[in-house]
């Protein structure tokens, strides 16, 4: 199915066409229209969402750049970059734990600069830490994966789980600085970094529970590195949970962000907890025991039980507190669903509302990941989303909380080298394109596909390497 133009884009037109008709023959023409919007999710019977050469779309967006990312037959995954420097941070999740250096300083010509693949576990996230020279990476065990019963675990669930320290030279070099930190029951599934009280701080979504909060204590690189515990995890509510599909995976914190708030001059933390929704807290004292236990503002969906999947926060200029929160749509029961994004007004932490709510504009249901929305990057006054195999869309984002997609880019390019096993054989995680993670550096989104790597891409409205554009990380 085509349609034939977008309705913003049918406006844009008519307008051009009263313009022009009104300033007469010695005006110059009006500029050319906007590209013609083609649903990149609508495909005939008989579609093979495996096929490269079958995706090759894109509206309004251009590909800088690729790279495969070597040889190896893993799943790519998330991504971090570091407003001082040009090195990329990609991680990989499956069949083992890992991550690659990329060199970004040239869109056009992607390098990875070295690999360190850990043998053991499932690489769940990588963030660089605030000063950009230490690297953390989240490890959770191969039972927690989420792949559905019937299918066996090549893998003992047995593996070590935890967070791993590495730092990482100004030539992109991956040195192991053993400072392995082990995590209780089934590991950690994702990390965020933050500098708080002048010291470097690790939060780690728990599998199955709540948040950890670690210290980074560092001497001379590469020696002296070490993660120091500073509190616990606030445990899972079981009645968070009782209207979940019975085919979804774990509850507990999935994502996080602590972003400083300049309405309270404190540095909040906004967790996607789940089945248990929004939370928010403050964390000015993030080794205070009872923070946990004073939350500033929670919010659920009313209408529906989602898994809360990713969450990012901003103070605009007027003063109003934007919170964009995705869920994660997986569950065979969720297959007709469509998976939405919100727009929330956390203005007042108390009383947090629903500003707009934006679905794919076909209502695709989710078809277990397939066309799920995943991560994203809420940079400026657009949301930078990576949407499965409905590829990356860049969305505006206006003031009354409605959003329309101004570009998308399906990066599908075939890496030619084996996908990475029983992984992609679930979840529909073997779809050209699988996109996971989107990250915005200096003017140019950088889009990881599990399974062809990494991709460079410009929107219209951002010049490649302008840094003042540049995501939360």
């Amino acid at each position: 199915m085509v349609r034939p133009v977008a309705p913003f884009a049918v406006l844009s037109l008519l307008m051009c066409a009263l313009v022009a008709g009104c300033l007469g023959d010695d005006v110059a023409p009006p500029v050319a229209p906007p590209e013609v919007f083609v649903d990149p999710m609508a495909f005939t019977e008989g579609h093979d969402h495996a096929d490269h050469a079958q995706h090759d779309l894109s509206w309004n967006m251009t590909e800088l750049g690729w790279d495969r990312l070597g040889d190896l037959p893993v799943a790519w995954g998330e991504i971090d970059t570091h407003p001082d420097h040009d090195i990329g941070l990609v991680a990989f999740a499956w069949p083992t734990a890992g991550f690659a250096t990329v060199d970004l300083s040239d869109p056009a010509n992607l390098s990875v600069l070295d690999v360190i693949d850990l043998g053991h576990g499932y690489g769940a996230d990588v963030k660089w830490a605030p000063h950009g020279v230490w690297a953390v990476v989240a490890i959770q065990t191969h039972s927690s994966r989420g792949l559905p019963s019937p299918v066996p675990d090549p893998v003992a669930s047995t593996a070590e789980s935890g967070i791993e320290l590495f730092h990482v030279t100004d030539a992109g070099e991956i040195h192991d600085v053993d400072a392995w930190t082990p995590a209780p029951d089934r590991g950690i599934h994702m990390v965020y970094t933050a500098r708080i009280g002048g010291l470097d701080h690790v939060f780690a979504a728990y599998n199955g529970k709540g948040v950890g909060v670690y210290r980074i204590e560092t001497g001379d690189a590469p020696v002296g590195a070490r993660l120091v515990p500073v509190n616990g995890v606030f445990p899972l509510d079981p009645m968070g949970i009782a209207g979940a599909p019975t085919t979804a995976g774990l509850a507990g914190a999935h994502d996080m962000t602590v972003i400083h708030d300049p309405i309270l001059d404190k540095p909040l933390l906004w967790v996607a907890h789940g089945y248990q929704g929004l939370w928010v807290y403050d964390v000015s004292d993030p080794g205070d025991p009872l923070w946990p236990d004073r939350p500033l503002g929670h919010w659920t969906d009313p209408d529906n039980t989602w898994y809360m999947h990713t969450v990012q926060a901003q103070v605009d200029d007027e003063g109003t507190r934007r919170v964009i929160l995705a869920p994660e749509v997986f569950s065979d029961a969720e297959a007709e669903v469509v998976a939405p994004l919100w727009v929330l007004d956390a203005t007042d932490l108390s009383d947090i509302r629903t500003l707009g709510t934006w679905r794919n504009p076909g209502d695709h249901g989710a078809e277990q990941l397939r066309y799920s929305v995943h991560n994203f990057q809420l940079v400026d006054d657009k949301v930078v989303l990576a949407h499965y195999h409905g590829g990356v869309w860049v969305l505006d984002l206006a003031a009354n909380g409605t959003m329309r997609p101004v570009g998308y880019h399906l990066p599908a390019n075939d890496p030619d080298r084996p996908m990475s096993g029983i992984y992609h054989g679930v979840y529909n995680m073997e779809d050209a394109p699988t996109v996971w993670d989107v990250v915005v550096h200096k003017g140019v989104i950088y889009a990881s596909d599990v399974n062809s790597g990494l991709y460079a891409l410009a929107t219209p409205d951002w010049m490649p390497g302008d840094v003042t554009v540049q995501s939360l990380g």
